[in-house]
């Protein structure tokens, strides 16, 4: 018996550790998408890997998986100063603790599609310079509490960082990339309902308002 919970708790600190080390990739690399999918597919293993365990230890076969929530989003960006072309896709990643009451994760944000420059873009005596606009990329840290079994409401902050494009129009528009970053702080406060193994969200940001489905994992 003392072996049994001796192994149980084992592996349940092998799944938070596993957990923890998605989270800080994700934070530390998510501006790379080729760093998103070696995470997530590194989330994917692990999950492979705790199922393995599962149906081989007999000592696991109570264990659990942790419990995650990921969810995938759009959002509308209504900011006018250092605006930002196009709206934005959020995917993030949420982990529940003490009971499934609080509520932790990390939220990255990206316009789609981005603004790229044409190689051939020339800049001639014909064009009119419309302002600026900008790439972004946000990313932020979620904490949240629940109220009842469903209704979570969650604030989050962040840093965005900005990528500066000039704006052209001659017979087509056209950008121009100033190669000028810059750095500004967002907030947002959220709040989302729970149906089943899926949720809802709702969010309104220093940049724009958001729409987002939240999968359970161990529902």
């Amino acid at each position: 018996m003392d072996n049994f919970f001796k192994n149980y708790f084992k592996l349940r600190l092998n799944v938070i550790l596993i957990s923890l080390n998605v989270y800080l990739q994700i934070f530390f690399q998510m501006v790379n998408y080729n760093s998103i999918i070696k995470s997530v597919f590194l989330g994917l293993i692990c999950m492979v890997n705790l199922n393995a365990q599962k149906n081989h230890d007999p000592f696991a076969r109570s264990a659990r998986l942790p419990d995650l929530i990921f969810g995938f989003g759009y959002q509308y960006n209504t900011l006018i100063k250092n605006e930002v072309k196009n709206s934005s896709v959020i995917l993030s990643a949420d982990y529940l603790l003490i009971d499934k009451e609080l509520l932790i994760g990390i939220e990255y944000i990206t316009n789609l599609p981005s603004l790229k420059e044409e190689p051939s873009a020339t800049v001639s005596q014909f064009s009119v310079l419309q302002g600026y606009v900008y790439n972004h990329n946000i990313i932020s840290l979620r904490l949240g509490r629940s109220f009842g079994k469903k209704f979570h409401l969650i604030g989050s902050a962040g840093i965005e960082s900005l990528s500066r494009f000039a704006s052209y129009l001659d017979s087509v528009e056209f950008f121009i990339n100033r190669n000028k970053k810059s750095t500004l702080f967002n907030y947002k406060i959220a709040g989302f309902y729970r149906f089943g193994r899926f949720g809802y969200e709702v969010g309104l940001s220093r940049r724009g308002i958001s729409g987002k489905i939240m999968w359970y994992i161990n529902y």
